[in-house]
């Protein structure tokens, strides 16, 4: 399989109360991980994976939280989602930027030019 990021950032739109996420994050040994992205949600698509680690949710740490807190401010977030991951065995010195867009037709205003030759 592909090696993946240490550090994973996505940031979604979840526009109301009742947009699903899909995601389900749970104490593990201590530490807060997703123990479940739910098909149809929108977190599938996004590259997180079951056992990543939560580190910051809308710039939060989130290493103090109970996951039952921390579910109930998901499911009454509305607007983006900031999620920061840690990858179990992910590549030191790599970082992966992942942004949703809320409709498909709607610009990022994001722009990208080369440099050099």
């Amino acid at each position: 399989p592909p090696s993946r990021p240490k550090q994973i950032f996505v940031k979604i739109p979840k526009m109301s109360r009742t947009d699903r996420l899909g995601i389900v994050i749970a104490a593990q040994n201590g530490r807060l991980c997703v123990s479940r992205l739910s098909p149809g949600g929108r977190m599938e698509q996004s590259p997180l994976q079951v056992g990543d680690f939560l580190l910051s949710l809308n710039g939060m740490q989130c290493h103090s939280l109970p996951a039952d807190e921390l579910m109930e401010i998901l499911r009454n977030l509305e607007g983006f989602l900031s999620i920061v991951v840690q990858t179990p065995n992910g590549v030191e010195d790599q970082t992966m930027l992942c942004i949703f867009k809320p409709k498909p037709t709607d610009r990022l205003g994001i722009n990208f030019k080369q440099v050099g030759g």
